[in-house]
């Protein structure tokens, strides 16, 4: 039985007192005509999303799927049995022969990658780079001394990323190689995916909880920016504008509620006048405001994605709204200059509930895609519109030269006025070609009516 019109949402967690303000995510869809709605158990959109493609393909490829060992421990009891009843899925106890080592599991997935290249679906070079990422593990693992059990989501966060990065920056050429560390990590995460697969379980192996974090897709090596993002337009921002100044606002529900502490506008402000990713933003502490330098100020931060610092001014009507919180809450240097409106909290280090406020925040003036990504387009769009080059909006952005000229500039320079000049010329080009060719052969026509 295939799954029909399979949809992730994000709603609001509840329970008895009402609204918690947490998040949950739940996969909507049909089976036949019966209609779903199931807890997929995470507040994670991207191993939301990830759990969503293990349901489909687990149901796709029936009872004997190994992603029923997975999905076991990973969805909610009612979630998992509803879909494993689907395909008469029976929970058998996986008899484990012995104790797996890193380095059978590592071996049984180069075997997987072998059949790929006899499948002419990877070539060896590629497999060269895949192995580069095995072999640093392999150092890892050999000098902490680990066992496959010993590695954790810590000590992968913790322990492996800051040591592998070390050793990538200490080569000469790790400029060429700033990537490198996510690619290690997307690679390492296939590799315990690994442990899913029927080859693994023929082995006589049970899957292996996977240490390693799903990455989102601007994190990803390689990834493209996102190619449906937009910059605003000047009325959505006005509209933005105005809402976020609001000390009231509406619930899903269309229930108002007046904003104990403080509103919108400065996350807007900074957002819009600064480009910082939401992680970036929802940690950006008041010690990283230094109000003396330059003009009118200074942004300074290390960006959570790459590590780069980034410097940038601090645009007059963010320095206005910046000196005006400051003086509201009087904060300590290490408290962050964001807090949630509503509960006065710190947003969490991912930006999460920041996201979900900007989103909320659309949603009332009915603004489609209102998230922090698009406030970071408008950004670059605008600068680059107003001259700056794309290696200093790289630079403000903490991003690669590439992203902003493969993405933002086509963008900005398709909203120019000396875009549309051009386009609009009638002078020059085929109208005009024609036109001349239209007047030659008229005039032809006329010396052979006088002749």
């Amino acid at each position: 039985m295939l799954l029909k019109k399979l949809k992730v949402e994000e709603v609001e967690v509840t329970n008895k007192d009402g609204k918690t303000g947490n998040r949950t995510y739940r996969l909507y869809g049909y089976t036949g005509s019966e209609r779903f709605r199931l807890a997929l158990g995470t507040d994670s959109m991207a191993t939301a999303g990830e759990r969503a493609k293990w349901i489909e393909r687990a149901v796709e490829d029936g009872s004997e799927s190994p992603k029923w060992l997975l999905l076991k421990d990973a969805l909610p009891r009612r979630t998992f049995e509803f879909f494993a009843a689907l395909v008469n899925y029976v929970d058998v106890p996986v008899v484990i022969k012995k104790e797996p080592t890193w380095t059978e599991l590592r071996d049984s997935y180069v075997a997987t990658l072998d059949f790929k290249i006899l499948d002419e679906k990877m070539t060896e070079s590629t497999k060269t780079n895949y192995l580069q990422s095995l072999r640093a593990f392999d150092e890892f693992m050999t000098l902490r001394g680990f066992s496959l059990k010993d590695v954790t989501e810590d000590v992968v966060i913790q322990d492996f990323k800051p040591w592998r990065k070390k050793s990538i920056l200490s080569k000469s050429n790790s400029r060429q190689k700033a990537n490198r560390l996510s690619f290690d990590l997307v690679i390492l995460r296939s590799v315990f995916s690994h442990s899913y697969s029927k080859a693994w379980a023929k082995l006589g192996y049970a899957p292996i909880e996977n240490p390693f974090p799903p990455m989102s897709k601007e994190n990803k090596p390689g990834a493209k920016p996102e190619e449906k993002t937009l910059p605003f337009t000047g009325l959505e921002l006005a509209k933005l504008r105005a809402a976020a100044g609001e000390k009231t606002s509406t619930d899903s529900e269309g229930r108002s509620y007046t904003l104990q502490h403080g509103t919108d506008l400065l996350a807007f402000e900074l957002l819009l006048r600064t480009g910082l990713r939401r992680c970036d933003a929802a940690t950006l502490l008041w010690s990283d405001i230094r109000w003396n330098m330059g003009k009118g100020g200074m942004i300074r931060v290390d960006a959570r994605k790459n590590d780069e610092g980034i410097f940038m001014p601090i645009h007059s009507e963010l320095l206005r709204v910046l000196r005006a919180e400051k003086t509201r809450r009087n904060p300590l240097e290490s408290q962050t200059v964001l807090v949630n409106p509503q509960k006065g909290n710190a947003y969490d280090v991912d930006g999460k509930r920041l996201y979900a406020r900007m989103k909320g925040l659309g949603k009332r003036l009915g603004i489609d895609d209102v998230r922090p990504h698009r406030f970071r387009c408008s950004f670059a769009v605008d600068a680059l519109m107003k001259g700056e080059t794309p290696l200093q909006i790289a630079t403000w952005l903490g991003d690669a030269l590439e992203t902003v000229v493969k993405h933002y500039l086509p963008l900005s320079v398709a909203m120019s006025d000396n875009a549309r000049n051009t386009l609009e010329r009638r002078d020059a080009g085929i109208e005009a070609v024609e036109q001349l060719e239209e007047q030659s052969s008229v005039a032809v026509m006329r010396r052979e009516k006088v002749a």
